[in-house]
């Protein structure tokens, strides 16, 4: 999963966006 620049929280940066 990728590091989401908006959050750090794992669930929500497999979202990324």
């Amino acid at each position: 999963m990728k590091t989401n620049p908006t959050t750090s929280d794992p669930a929500v940066s497999t979202l990324d966006e």
